[in-house]
């Protein structure tokens, strides 16, 4: 029976990949839609990606050999399906790699916020060549650096959430909805949910035997975990 370690590294696997930019917008969306109807959008569509993930996860497992997602798609679907899957790719990966590289400008101009431009474009250069690092890694190392920054993460959630408890008002947002709120929340969610990237090197994670409960174990947690820290957040 694998001990702790080998659930709880490739569960942090998964939710590192998960925690990232999209939570950042999540605070808005509740305040558009109210606390309550926000948090039930947050449960709903948790469940949703996990049962996605699990379903991706399944495939992984029943699948002979290590392929990639556009791999899957190939032998299950066909090459349409899988010409869409690589334009999805080509179009998703670079905006999202963006979208990382402003959010680290935005902190290092929060931080420092009198530091000239070379300075905070530099900090951009520096924080790209070390993320681009991490394509030389294998996967137990990533599962042990993804591990440390998903406890970072948790950490600073926590804090937010402590430090808005004790020095926020009483009010809350609104609790009902009006116009089109209704579908604000979906995109933000189903980014700031989805693991899938991540999902077949947290199979790979396991050995070759590969006990089906504890990877489904690890992907119900990998999923969970981002989805209870961003409520503290929300909060």
């Amino acid at each position: 029976m694998p001990d702790k370690k080998s659930f709880l590294l490739p569960a942090s696997l998964l939710a590192g990949a998960i925690i990232g930019a999209g939570m950042f917008s999540l605070p808005y969306i509740v305040a558009r839609v109210g606390l309550i109807w926000g948090l039930v959008y947050l449960g709903v569509f948790t469940i949703i990606t996990t049962t996605l993930h699990l379903l991706y996860a399944d495939v992984v497992v029943r699948t002979t050999g290590k392929h990639n997602f556009i791999g899957y798609l190939r032998q299950y679907l066909g090459e349409a399906p899988a010409g869409i899957g690589i334009l999805i790719s080509v179009v998703e990966l670079p905006i999202v790699l963006v979208i990382y590289l402003l959010l680290s400008k935005s902190f290092t101009q929060l931080l420092w916020s009198n530091g000239d431009s070379l300075y905070v474009e530099g900090v951009v250069i520096l924080f790209w060549l070390l993320g681009s690092l991490a394509i030389f890694w294998n996967v137990r190392e990533m599962a042990k650096v993804q591990f440390l920054v998903t406890t970072a993460m948790v950490i600073i959630a926590a804090a937010v959430f402590v430090f808005g408890i004790v020095t926020g008002g009483n009010e809350w947002p609104q609790t009902w909805l009006s116009g089109w709120d209704w579908i604000l929340p979906i995109g933000p969610l189903l980014f700031a949910l989805t693991g899938r990237i991540a999902v077949v090197e947290m199979v790979h994670y396991f050995p070759s035997d590969r006990p089906v409960k504890l990877i489904r174990q690890a992907v119900i947690w990998g999923t969970v975990i981002p989805a209870l820290v961003y409520t503290a957040f929300i909060i």
